[in-house]
């Protein structure tokens, strides 16, 4: 199943001087996504560095830079699975970037400085384990950190993801709902939990899943943790999105009510 991914932009100032970064991450970004963005902020503090030590008349222009990836769709895939497309997020991609397994490169599509996809062969998940995902930049020969493609074997549950909620927010006292829970590798025994607590759940299809929400489970506004868990053999808890519940709005004030003197009375001579 296809994940959504935002654009972001670093921004790094100091004083009149600035330098700015933008590339891809998921739109629930997982931790080391998240340092891959401090890493890259970094990187645009040193560049900002190196302009003032210049009097601001540097040019902040990486003619070599580093690919950086910061998520993969999917990540984790069953052993034995035929041959599919992987989508590759990040930035510094160039139009003749290679992806990478495990060292040996795979047919890749440029489709941005921020994306690319590349074929994988059946033959390279045949087995249960991790391998190793980069980016090389053949015009300098910079590659990228790895991030692992997780395989699974296929007599175990794999471990879920979710990538939306459907839907993510709902007001207060607005009573029992079914939410639909978006994302992939969930096992037909899977379960959905709202703050820890387990909601009757039904299998969709290996990327969607329906859940019983209580009314007791929105009686108070705040946010809400949701999960989904697959049971053993293998199997694992999913990252978890949070469903929000939100405050009433106030009822509409009264209707001023005009009392106007019927029209019969006004011609009444007394």
């Amino acid at each position: 199943m296809k994940q959504f991914f935002r654009t972001v932009t670093l921004v790094c100032a100091i004083g009149v001087f600035a330098t700015t970064g933008t590339f891809a991450m998921a739109q629930t970004p997982a931790q080391d996504q998240i340092a891959a963005l401090m890493s890259q902020l970094l990187d645009l503090q040193k560049q900002l560095v190196e302009l003032l030590k210049t009097g601001g008349t540097a040019a902040l222009v990486n003619e070599n830079p580093v690919p950086i990836i910061t998520a993969m769709a999917p990540s984790t895939i069953v052993a034995g699975s035929s041959g599919f497309n992987i989508q590759i997020y990040g930035s510094n991609f160039e139009s003749t970037s290679s992806v990478k397994i495990d060292n040996g490169s795979r047919g890749t599509t440029f489709i941005n400085p921020y994306e690319l996809t590349a074929f994988i062969p059946m033959t390279d998940v045949a087995a249960a384990g991790s391998r190793n995902i980069t980016v090389t930049n053949t015009s300098s020969g910079n590659t990228s950190a790895a991030q692992s493609l997780t395989i699974t074997d296929a007599s175990q549950n794999p471990a879920p993801q979710i990538s939306g909620l459907s839907p993510s927010s709902k007001v207060t006292g607005s009573g029992a709902f079914t939410m639909t829970i978006n994302g992939s590798n969930f096992a037909p025994t899977a379960i959905v939990k709202i703050d820890g607590a387990t909601r009757a759940t039904t299998f969709v299809n290996a990327s969607q899943l329906t859940a019983s929400i209580f009314a007791a489970d929105i009686i108070n506004t705040g946010p809400r943790s949701i999960l989904v868990v697959n049971p053993t053999p293998g199997g694992g808890t999913s990252n978890a999105q949070t469903f929000t519940v939100n405050a009433a709005p106030p009822p509409p004030p009264p209707q001023a009510v005009n009392y106007e003197t019927p029209s019969f009375a006004k011609n009444l001579i007394y």
